[in-house]
């Protein structure tokens, strides 16, 4: 921004294209390739900000972090996905299903739709249970961790699994 110029909006829409899930649990990360573009681009537009006129808008269904962006950032959390956008995210979560050698595709397809059901419209619970049955050695073990994320929605009572705990211990519920 110079002094004069006029103001700019830029909106980052569906960054989630460039983020890929932190193994640990937690916040996804934005992929190194795209970090330092990212990054410059924040950075640009906070001294835009200071001058109280141009915005930069960035739009993502999962919370994400991005190394040296510091308090650059507000987040603002929108309401649950659209049913739409539900099984938009689950035809995606089952796309990469399709590709697996197991012979219980068809149970874990079962498995997807209990945890669309569970997430109650948070993409991040949902693309977390995704990550569950995707990487379980079989559907039965994805089955016992669902059963648990069901008791903690009506007892409090966190899963084993340390993906889906870390998950709900850092969610905050309004």
């Amino acid at each position: 921004y110079e002094e004069g110029g006029a103001p700019v909006l830029l909106v980052i829409d569906d960054l989630e294209q460039i983020l890929t899930p932190y193994p640990q649990g937690g916040r996804h990360r934005v992929m190194p390739q795209h970090a330092p573009m990212l990054l410059a681009v924040i950075r640009a537009f906070d001294a835009a900000l200071s001058a109280g006129l141009s915005r930069l808008i960035i739009t993502s269904r999962f919370p994400f972090t991005l190394e040296g962006q510091g308090k650059l950032l507000f987040e603002l959390h929108l309401p649950p996905l659209s049913d739409a956008a539900q099984r938009k995210l689950a035809l995606r979560q089952m796309e990469a299903l399709a590709g697996s050698t197991d012979n219980a595709l068809d149970e874990r397809k079962e498995l997807l739709d209990r945890g669309l059901n569970l997430a109650k419209g948070n993409p991040g619970l949902q693309d977390c249970i995704g990550h569950l049955i995707e990487r379980a050695q079989t559907p039965s073990n994805t089955k016992a961790t669902l059963d648990e994320l069901e008791a903690w929605s009506k007892q409090g009572d966190l899963p084993s699994d340390p993906e889906l705990r870390a998950f709900l211990q850092n969610l905050k519920i309004d």
